[in-house]
């Protein structure tokens, strides 16, 4: 019971700290790139080193995070920018003291990753370039990125390579708008003409082009045609799994959208 308690722990302190570096990443108007480039650090950084415990700490950890995430992604922040959006987090010091323990987290964040900065971290690229491919509509491409984007608040999100996780992502948004065509058909909320099943077709063609991609390369910059998803035991079907469970994995308060608490610490 102790280990399940400190693993839901680290669970959740990892995605309140990568919830933590978003916010400070939209304020830094860096991209989806950066920002999902930054929250691997974190689980990278975190799997050699214990969860910061203070707010102090915590603070000092994200503004090296982001800082290094600019420089690598090729939008470089001051550091009195950096500090300047993480400031209620920080310890109370003086400016060259707080930029002093910046540089020495950043060096010990360089030192864990062995200085390979290449996480592979193509994901939204791959998804949008897979949503233009099969045509996939606003509310579709919204719900996948929604799914992929809650994937980096935990570590799962290291043992799948961007295509498989962007095409997974895809497939469950379209399997759940989908199940809430149905469910408007069964209520019998289609209006009395065939829109729902036209609907309900064109998703499927969608899922069939779907599933011919599967089966690529995590090297290669193509996708491969392969058989249609039914193994159960695919690293494919336990990605689209962990998508939808992360998605039942957290706590959040319906105000203010931060993560307060977990539901599930299977995750």
């Amino acid at each position: 019971m102790e280990k399940d308690e400190s693993l839901a722990m680290s669970t959740l302190e990892r995605a309140r700290i990568v919830q933590l570096i978003r916010r400070n990443a939209e304020k830094l108007h860096f991209g989806a790139h950066i920002t999902s480039q930054v929250a691997t650090f974190v689980h990278l950084v975190l799997d050699s080193s214990p969860c910061p415990d203070k707010p102090e700490t915590i603070g000092i950890f994200i503004c090296a995070c982001l800082f290094l995430g600019g420089k690598v992604g090729d939008c470089f922040r001051s550091l009195r920018d950096v500090i300047n959006v993480q400031f209620g987090f920080m310890p109370v010091l003086e400016y060259d003291q707080i930029k002093l323990l910046i540089i020495q987290q950043e060096e010990v964040i360089l030192r864990t990753l062995q200085l390979d900065l290449e996480s592979h971290n193509d994901h939204f690229n791959y998804l949008l370039n897979v949503c233009n491919y099969i045509v996939a509509n606003i509310g579709e491409v919204k719900t996948a990125i929604k799914l992929l984007n809650d994937m980096f608040l935990v570590r799962k999100i290291l043992e799948f390579n961007s295509q498989t996780l962007a095409i997974a992502s895809l497939y469950v948004s379209l399997n759940l708008h989908m199940n809430n065509s149905n469910n408007c058909n069964d209520n019998g909320n289609d209006g009395g003409n065939d829109n729902s099943n036209d609907s309900r077709n064109q998703i499927q063609k969608k899922m069939e082009m779907l599933s011919k991609l599967i089966g690529n390369d995590s090297d290669s910059d193509t996708y491969t045609i392969t058989d249609t998803i039914t193994d159960t035991n695919t690293v494919f079907v336990q990605a689209c799994i962990e998508l939808m469970k992360t998605q039942l994995l957290f706590k959040v308060d319906g105000d203010s959208g931060e993560i307060i608490g977990m539901d599930n610490v299977d995750g």
